[in-house]
């Protein structure tokens, strides 16, 4: 999936997407009492990979409805940001398209990387995520 097809999701999804300054980390999604979810996205920061990556991440909370605030625990925020990396990484890294990779002899992680356009650490969390290292 293209940086351009998870604007398309969104929008599918009924989710907003804002250019915000977010230097910190980036991005940024929230969902508001009447159910609206919205995506803040820094565009002046980062890698068009990077980009990639944090837009695919915050979809994957509003998908999943997985928000949190300063008062949860810290367990269960690791649930949430899991719940929206294993979304963003079966959208962004579709286990099939991964499998065709290795067929073609993709198997660098770098390579992995630069195919599906994403950054060296989600391909480490997909990589664990598909059960193929630990």
């Amino acid at each position: 999936m293209t940086l351009e097809q998870l604007y398309i999701t969104a929008d599918n999804l009924n989710i907003t997407v804002i250019d915000m300054f977010c230097p910190a980390s980036g991005s940024v999604s929230l969902k508001t009492d009447e159910g609206c979810c919205f995506i803040g996205l820094d565009d002046g920061t980062g890698t068009c990979e990077e980009k990639k990556v944090r837009l695919a991440h915050e979809i994957g909370h509003c998908a999943t409805d997985s928000f949190y605030s300063r008062h949860t625990l810290l367990d269960n925020i690791r649930k949430h940001e899991r719940r929206a990396d294993k979304w963003a990484i079966n959208s962004i890294i579709p286990l099939d398209e991964l499998i065709d990779e290795f067929k073609y002899d993709y198997v660098e992680p770098w390579e992995i990387a630069d195919y599906f356009g994403v950054t060296l650490d989600y391909v480490d969390k997909a990589l664990k995520l598909y059960g193929f290292i630990e």
